[in-house]
């Protein structure tokens, strides 16, 4: 699994694998008043990325779980497709 990044609402969410070999963890990086403000994603069962810690996510954000999960996924088949 690589790096990659998503626009959601209007704003960039950069995703930083943190294992290679295992689709697992994730760090999550957004720009937010004037600062890069970091989260963690990590696997929960099969199908399922959750925010480790909600309160570093900015709260106009927080209710995009579901979408940045979907994204980690996404990205995933497609660095599958491409071998």
């Amino acid at each position: 699994m690589t790096n990659f990044s998503i626009e959601l609402e209007g704003e960039l969410f950069e995703f930083r694998t943190m294992n290679v070999n295992k689709l697992q963890l994730f760090q999550v990086y957004i720009q937010f008043d004037g600062r890069k403000v970091r989260f963690h994603m990590q696997r929960k069962g099969e199908e399922e990325f959750y925010i480790t810690d909600p309160d570093k996510v900015p709260e106009q954000y927080r209710h995009l779980e579901k979408e940045l999960n979907a994204a980690i996924f996404t990205a995933h088949l497609k660095h599958e497709k491409a071998g």
